[in-house]
């Protein structure tokens, strides 16, 4: 993609999620055992896009994978069990990490090649790479 920033959200979104303790204060990193896998990186691109477009929108815009959210993350982060004891939300450790994270501008989906998985090449492509470098 032209511009990296914008595919680099979600990534690092995901990303937060398995370094809390950059993203967040330490009282609310503390509760986080676990972050999402790469896959859920996938779920954002494909989910984001399906918002977008139901929307009547060709291009992303933060709004829909803050919007995504809740229903890609909650189940692929597990909570230590001070959090589970305490009955700490796993939404408000969600909303810490996207509030964390840069948020950038609007990106076209139709700049984007599609392939046979329904998610696009070039970001599928930027997102594989981008999480090999990080491992």
């Amino acid at each position: 993609p032209g511009d990296e920033s914008r595919p680099h959200y979600i990534v690092q979104s995901v990303h937060a999620t398995r370094h809390a303790g950059d993203y967040l204060p330490q009282q609310q990193a503390r509760y986080l055992e676990y972050g999402a896998s790469p896959r859920a990186t996938i779920a954002f691109v494909e989910a984001a896009c399906a918002h977008a477009l139901m929307h009547g929108r060709d291009h992303l815009i933060p709004d829909a994978v803050r919007a995504m959210r809740h229903m890609i993350l909650r189940h692929r982060l597990i909570l230590t069990f001070e959090a589970v004891a305490t009955q700490v939300p796993v939404e408000e450790i969600i909303d810490g990490i996207i509030r964390a994270v840069p948020t950038p501008r609007p990106w076209r989906i139709s700049q984007l090649s599609k392939d046979a998985w329904g998610c696009t090449r070039d970001v599928w492509s930027w997102v594989c790479s981008t999480v090999s470098m990080r491992r």
